[in-house]
């Protein structure tokens, strides 16, 4: 699903979420792009949470919005929950480099687990 470019912000993301949310059992959701936007720390960290069970999710591209160190913690945990995600960047926001590397290096064993 391609929402990038959008100006997005979290105030936007209410029924998007829900949608999700009501929807997580037969949703087909592979890609999501939200690239571009203007997601801040608090729309990260809700967005992960709402991808946590998503079993079909494989990417998500979070590259320039306004995320920070909550959203970093919260992208780190779904990548953990959620082993079929292979590929979670989130480059151009305020998310430290270690960070970055982490969920990077996390997805790289979710690669693993999954081929």
């Amino acid at each position: 699903m391609n929402l990038r470019g959008n100006n997005l912000k979290q105030a936007h993301l209410g029924n998007f979420l829900q949608a999700i949310k009501d929807n997580v059992k037969t949703l087909r959701l592979v890609h999501l792009d939200m690239s571009n936007n203007q997601l801040n720390d608090q729309s990260g960290v809700v967005l992960a949470r709402a991808l946590k069970n998503i079993k079909t999710m494989e990417s998500v591209n979070l590259c320039n919005n306004l995320l920070a160190g909550e959203s970093s913690d919260a992208l780190l945990f779904l990548v953990k929950e959620n082993r079929s995600i292979t590929k979670c960047v989130a480059d151009n926001n305020m998310i430290k480099a270690h960070a970055l590397t982490e969920i990077e290096r996390t997805c790289k064993s979710n690669k693993t687990i999954t081929t």
